[in-house]
């Protein structure tokens, strides 16, 4: 029998497994180019490794769920989506206007 005063039983069932998860998130986004490094990068001076890598966790899930409630995609501020973009169908497009009668200014 548990003595009341000295432990309590909590009812969020897994939130271990949240917090180990999201945290091993952090730690990946903090290595890769994008605005989560930039975020890192400043905290890392003033918390610490394993704070700054607990905050980040805490910027993903509060993007995670800002996202999810406004149902809309990500977009990072670091990337330039127009621009990976034209490089992924600028072969397709220059295609098409060679194939309608166009001529290829890299060719000629």
């Amino acid at each position: 029998m548990r003595d009341a005063a000295a432990v309590r039983e909590g009812s969020g069932g897994h939130t271990f497994a949240w917090h180990f998860l999201a945290s091993r998130q952090s730690d990946f986004a903090s290595h890769t180019q994008s605005v989560f490094k930039a975020k890192f990068q400043a905290l890392l001076p003033r918390r610490g490794y394993k704070r700054s890598i607990i905050a980040l966790a805490h910027k993903i899930l509060r993007t995670v769920y800002f996202i999810l409630k406004r149902r809309e995609h990500y977009r990072d501020s670091v990337v330039d989506y127009e621009a990976l973009a034209v490089q992924r169908n600028a072969p397709r497009w220059i295609k098409a206007l060679v194939k309608h009668g166009f001529q290829n200014s890299t060719t000629a």
